[in-house]
């Protein structure tokens, strides 16, 4: 049965197309038709775009929620409670199941359709989550431990692809030998390493005066840029750039959860002059306070451009950045990532009646693709569609219950002693 949606802004996901209203007809799950309105010009409102990539997310701690924003992330590795926390979760498998949902849920309300889940507490329930909402995703799993490629099986049996997950830069098992047998690995099985990369300052500067190099000249030396998919690179320097271009490493970065840890602000305008497949994720609402994709793209814009000044990300640039720009990283352009005939039918449908998405003007000021660039929330996602099935509508089936969720979190919270903590070190 073939759908139309009718009189809509199109905005496609190319940051040099302009916006046009017009129509978009949706059958088997793949677009159709786009047909630009030839009818006397009307007011939309609604916009239709591409489906965003969260192309980082740690789902299971959510319940959580801006708990591990509260000290840096150095000092969560170094935190008792935090390791605690963690346990915790681990223990109680309905509240890793919650926690991953409620992820899910409200990254997809905001309106990705597909993404990358670093998920080092439990990869296959977050890998079931994913497929029982209809989440297209890479998991990334741990690999070392014992059973780990018995988990991955599992994973793959859930539909969902998959990555390795490498170890924080000053972790003391993330060894040259542990490295290079990381990039075996993934020659062995054709898969990608997802790395947090160059995340801070210390973790920069703990490999650097292990090895002598940084963090991406060293994995080049043990045979893993090529495999990489890079996190964060909050602190990667000229020469970083320079080697994650000329390898073709896709780079992710988180920006609320950046700003809110004070890691510090990835060098978006380098790293794209330079040619490197950019784009964006959340990080995880532990962190970040939430999994909100459209909420990045303005946290995305306000850094680069607080730094690099009006020029440094225009409106069409940050869109394409959570849309064709993820899909870039994620490896799946030629199927997603564009509002354009033959792609699948992964949309994201929102309100422009609502107040903060008002005016809409043509022109140089508050065009259409600004406003939503720059002022968005999962707040104004009337529906997100994948494959043409509407996986959210505002008002609709809730993908989470609440209560449960609060339930899960004061249980979690209690069993790890943080009722009674003092402090967080």
């Amino acid at each position: 049965m073939e759908r139309v949606l009718r009189d809509v802004w199109v905005i496609s996901g190319r940051a040099g197309d302009e916006p046009f209203v017009g129509d978009i007809a949706v059958a088997n799950g793949r677009i159709t038709h786009i047909d630009r309105s030839t009818r006397r010009p009307v007011r939309p409102t609604r916009a239709v775009l591409p489906g965003l990539a969260n192309a980082h997310l740690h789902p299971t701690p959510a319940l959580l929620r801006t708990a591990l924003a509260s000290i840096t992330i150095d000092d969560n590795d170094r935190s008792p409670l935090v390791g605690r926390l963690y346990e915790a979760l681990r223990a109680d498998r309905e509240a890793l199941q919650l926690g991953a949902r409620l992820a899910l849920a409200e990254t997809m309300s905001s309106g990705a359709t597909c993404g990358c889940l670093h998920e080092y507490l439990a990869p296959e329930v977050a890998a079931r989550q994913a497929a029982e909402l209809g989440f297209p995703c890479v998991v990334a799993v741990h690999p070392g431990e014992p059973g780990w490629r018995e988990v991955l099986a599992r994973v793959r049996d859930t539909g969902a692809e998959v990555m390795l997950a490498g170890l924080n830069e000053n972790d003391p098992a993330n060894t040259d030998e542990a490295l290079r047998e990381l990039a075996a690995w993934a020659g062995e099985l054709g898969v990608r390493v997802h790395a947090h990369v160059s995340e801070t300052r210390e973790r920069h500067e703990h490999m650097r005066a292990r090895t002598g190099r940084t963090p991406v000249a060293h994995y080049r030396e043990m045979g893993l840029l090529e495999h990489l998919y890079a996190v964060h690179c909050t602190a990667v320097e000229d020469e970083d750039v320079e080697l994650l271009a000329a390898h073709d490493v896709p780079v992710v970065v988180t920006p609320s959860s950046e700003a809110l840890l004070g890691d510090g602000i990835a060098p978006l305008a380098a790293l794209r002059e330079a040619g490197v497949r950019v784009g964006l994720g959340t990080d995880g609402a532990a962190w970040a306070g939430g999994e909100d994709v459209l909420r990045e793209l303005t946290a995305a814009a306000l850094l680069s451009r607080a730094v690099g000044g009006p020029g440094a990300l225009r409106g069409g640039e940050v869109i394409e950045l959570a849309t064709l720009g993820g899909a870039r990283v994620l490896g799946c352009e030629s199927e997603r990532g564009s509002v354009e005939v033959g792609k699948r039918a992964d949309l994201v449908v929102l309100d422009l009646e609502r107040p903060g998405l008002r005016p809409v003007l043509e022109g140089p000021l508050s065009t259409v693709r600004e406003v939503i660039a720059f002022a968005a929330t999962g707040a104004d996602v009337i529906e997100t569609m994948i494959g043409g099935t509407a996986v959210h509508r505002r008002g609709g089936t809730p993908l989470v219950e609440v209560d449960a969720v609060q339930d899960a979190a004061e249980r979690v919270w209690r069993r790890a002693g943080g009722d009674r903590a003092r402090t967080w070190l």
